[in-house]
């Protein structure tokens, strides 16, 4: 398996991890002031939601057809929804066509300059369905499991930056009547289809001064080791001209502690995820200790991890996720 891919299966398995709650109803940002807090232009999730927000900028009256104006709105009159590192995730029992993130059809003039991050959305047909809006920028958020990822339909001039896109089973962004997006310093991670651009659109970019994503399907090389690959990117209807050679922000020490949530994720025998959590528990100590030296000895907790999840490959840990646990351990210890 290529070693990238490796990569990502800890990431991906890790925001699988996140429970999911009863729906109560669609909210409303702003609007429904129970579930945020507000500082000034910022409005900050203050719970876990298992239900759509549909967010909308009053600060600004947009032309599209059908509203008369008056038209107003530029950059002073952004609005920033926070998700405070709080959960969107799909109730038990979703209707067709669950999102994440939506915005006001119903007065589509106020869907614009609207900034959203720092947030985790998860198990949606569309983690962020940015449609009919403009000047939508997403960053500093984590979208899994989810049908696409994000959507960006008869939209544009939104930026797309530092999020984590992983495991979604159609696309990981998709864009259709999409204009001028940028996308850009973002890890796509083990989904379907990675990205597709489509009719309509036009453009678009996936890169911005010479930084373009992270693809975990990327197989070319970097021969002057500059941290973007020899060869373009490709994907339907669109390319990444700087792909990058490694996920953004994800280090050793980080990998090995959501990697024991992983574990935790998997409902194993009591036993078996104790001596599990004891050798990974015993790299993250390791890693925490400012002498390099340690390095030696957060490997040997890895490799001792790896041999009992091997030992118990297809009798207590279902061999599909052994294989996991042991990609992950094995990416980890290539970065030491």
């Amino acid at each position: 398996m290529n070693k990238k891919a490796l990569y990502t299966t800890v990431i991906a398995l890790s925001f699988l991890a996140i429970g999911v709650r009863p729906t109560v109803a669609v909210i409303n940002i702003p609007g429904d002031t129970a579930y945020y807090d507000v500082s000034g232009s910022t409005y900050t999730l203050n719970q876990d939601v298992s239900d759509t927000i549909i967010l909308s900028n009053p600060n600004v009256s947009l032309y599209v057809p059908g509203n008369p104006g008056p038209y107003y709105g530029d950059e002073t009159d952004r609005i920033t929804f926070d998700g405070g590192g709080h959960t969107i995730s799909a109730p038990i029992d979703p209707p067709p066509n669950y999102y994440g993130i939506s915005f006001d059809q119903s007065d589509a003039s106020q869907n614009g300059y609207i900034t959203i991050q720092n947030l985790n959305v998860t198990g949606c047909d569309v983690g962020i369905n940015i449609q009919t809006a403009t000047r939508i920028n997403v960053m500093y958020t984590n979208i899994s499991d989810c049908q696409y990822g994000i959507s960006i339909g008869n939209a544009g001039t939104s930026v797309i930056t530092d999020n984590t896109i992983s495991a979604c089973s159609e696309y990981g962004i998709w864009l259709s009547g999409a204009v001028n997006n940028t996308i850009y310093n973002n890890n796509f991670l083990n989904n379907g289809i990675q990205a597709g651009v489509y009719a309509g659109s036009t453009g678009n970019v996936f890169d911005l001064d010479g930084s373009g994503n992270y693809w975990s399907d990327y197989t070319g090389g970097d021969s002057d080791g500059n941290g973007i690959g020899d060869t373009a990117y490709t994907f339907p209807g669109g390319q990444d001209d700087y792909p990058l050679i490694s996920p953004l922000g994800l280090g050793a020490k980080a990998l090995t502690e959501v990697l024991i949530d992983v574990v935790a994720s998997l409902n194993l025998q009591y036993g078996i995820e104790n001596s599990l959590d004891a050798k990974l528990d015993a790299a993250v100590n390791a890693l925490d200790d400012v002498n390099q030296n340690n390095d030696v000895a957060a490997t040997n907790a890895l490799y001792a991890f790896i041999n009992a999840a091997e030992a118990q490959s297809g009798n207590k840990i279902p061999e599909e996720d052994a294989d996991g646990l042991i990609a992950a351990a094995q990416v980890i210890i290539a970065m030491l």
